[in-house]
């Protein structure tokens, strides 16, 4: 996150991320194909989970302003703990989080190894499962983790088989294996 900016070298205009330690946010770029530094990332999701969130996390908790009394939860860096807070609804900081699942995620699983973190079937390929016999034949469509891709895909289901990297919504699929839409 910390190295400094380089688009690399060659004809390519690939659309990137890199981390601006200025700004101290994820800036896009024009990745010239070839060389530059580790700070290119091919998400904006990945560059804010790698370098935003170590800012944000440490942050003091801030109620905010405003007259909503709405629940969230903050990362309390002294108990390496995600805790229970009320929001005003406007102003406030990063330390801000609508689950407690999005808050332990983000902050208080920063040190442990990300396979340790996430479901252990999301590790598993995508498999559409089967052909059904007995004329149970039903498409069910569900949701797959891809670990290739790093993100949540539509899977048609046959009904029978396959392994348990499948999810009801897209929603569980990304809790269960901690994909985040920052975009």
């Amino acid at each position: 996150c910390y190295e400094r900016f380089d688009e690399g070298d060659g004809t390519e205009k690939l659309e990137r991320f890199f981390y601006n330690s200025t700004s101290q946010k994820c800036e896009k770029f024009k990745y010239k194909g070839a060389g530059g530094t580790r700070n290119n990332f091919d998400k904006l999701s990945i560059c804010k989970y790698d370098c935003e969130r170590e800012k944000e996390c440490n942050e003091e908790r801030e109620e905010g302003n405003g007259a909503e009394f709405l629940l969230r939860y903050y990362f309390d860096y002294n108990d390496n703990t995600c805790k229970k807070f009320y929001y005003g609804g406007i102003g406030g900081n990063g330390n801000n989080f609508f689950t407690r699942t999005d808050c332990d995620f983000y902050c208080a699983q920063k040190n442990l190894n990300p396979i340790q973190f996430f479901h252990k079937h999301c590790w598993e390929p995508p498999n559409k499962g089967d052909e059904c016999t007995a004329g149970k034949f039903d498409i069910q469509s569900l949701w797959s983790y891809n670990n290739r891709s790093g993100e949540c895909e539509p899977l048609d289901y046959t009904g029978c088989g396959g392994n348990d990297n499948k999810y009801d919504t897209k929603q569980e699929c990304q809790q269960m294996c901690g994909v985040y839409d920052y975009e």
